[in-house]
């Protein structure tokens, strides 16, 4: 299975729940966008809200873009590889979205994870943790969905 490392789509689009297509660059695969779910979540110990919006295609989930901190991320590909749990990278800003192993009816249901960006720290990349232990959160997940 390919993975799709760059997608290209109106995220207003995805967001509003409206057909989009999106291309991965380096594949030229075509990834017809067909639905979304949005998500809230509250991380850390402070419960920081975020919110990320999964892009389906059909029934596979092929995106995520995570809002958090006032800040949107760039749209996140799905990387099928990782069998045990949900991860959604954009490699060239170097941002990973790493939640609970979901298929799209179980989005609403799990809780979330790590969100993180490399980082060069004296000459050397690294991982940094923006967010951590995302656990769901219902009430508001519900409202985003109705």
């Amino acid at each position: 299975m390919k993975t799709l490392k760059t997608l290209a789509y109106t995220v207003a689009a995805v967001m509003a729940g409206v057909s989009s297509t999106a291309w991965a660059a380096d594949d030229v695969e075509k990834v017809t966008i067909t639905s979304s779910v949005e998500v809230a979540y509250q991380c850390g110990a402070n419960k920081q809200p975020m919110r990320v919006t999964y892009g389906l295609s059909g029934n596979d989930i092929v995106a995520a873009q995570v809002l958090f901190a006032e800040k949107a991320s760039p749209i996140l590909s799905y990387h099928p590889e990782f069998t045990d749990k949900n991860v959604f990278i954009a490699e060239e800003e170097g941002i990973v979205w790493q939640a609970a192993k979901a298929t799209p009816t179980s989005l609403t249901k799990v809780n979330g994870g790590t969100l993180s960006q490399r980082s060069v720290v004296e000459g050397k990349p690294q991982a940094q943790i923006v967010a951590d232990n995302c656990r769901l959160d219902k009430a508001a997940t519900a409202k985003l969905n109705k």
